[in-house]
């Protein structure tokens, strides 16, 4: 799928960071899911094929690329996205008799962690599927505001996400055009989806591009 170039105007400037508000971050991380991490800003790089507008991501994303911060639910509250990755170097080895290439990666995962009124943060796998984060990583996350956007493939899943049987297709409608009145998660580099969550805690997953 290739990547739409979303306006300006539709995606938030998600960090100059302090390191105290990255910590707050990371904190909610480490409680959630020991041994993991939220990538740094040296772990992502986007290719030249991933047609994304480096001034997008330059402008609003360079800062802290892994981490997205928002009202992502109708409670007000401060909520972040983050892809966080594991401590643990995984080694594929080279077995050229099967044209299996050598590989090394961690394992990944993006999440979501809502605010509490009680404070701190509730957090959740968004898909139970793992990501191999390779470095330098090619995804990225920013928020993106309140709108009504096309989405070419347009699902709705509860978190965490079922893990996908690689023997079944997944089913999706689209064109679909979708409107929220929260702020939405954007998921860019190699793909180009955004998540909205619903006030039934259900998300829409809204491919966007061919």
């Amino acid at each position: 799928m290739k990547l739409a170039t979303l306006a300006p105007t539709a995606i938030l400037l998600t960090g100059l960071l302090t390191p105290a508000l990255a910590d707050e971050y990371q904190d909610a991380v480490s409680k959630a899911f020991p041994g993991f991490q939220i990538l740094k800003r040296s772990e992502i790089k986007l290719k030249d094929e991933d047609n994304w507008d480096p001034k997008i991501y330059n402008e609003r994303a360079k800062a802290r690329p892994g981490l997205a911060v928002g009202r992502f639910n109708s409670d007000k509250l401060k909520d972040f996205a983050a892809l966080i990755r594991g401590s643990t170097l995984i080694r594929i080895p080279e077995n050229k008799a099967d044209r299996v290439q050598a590989m090394d990666y961690y394992e990944g995962y993006l999440v979501v962690c809502l605010g509490r009124a009680q404070g701190g943060y509730e957090c959740t796998k968004l898909k139970m599927d793992s990501m191999r984060i390779r470095r330098p990583h090619r995804d990225f996350l920013t928020t993106i505001s309140a709108k009504t956007e096309l989405c070419s493939i347009l699902r709705k899943f509860q978190a965490p996400k079922p893990k996908r049987n690689p023997n079944v297709g997944e089913r999706g409608g689209g064109p679909a055009e979708i409107t929220f009145a929260t702020d939405a998660i954007g998921f860019f580099g190699s793909d180009s989806v955004i998540y909205v969550r619903q006030p039934d805690g259900m998300y829409w997953e809204c491919g966007l591009g061919g």
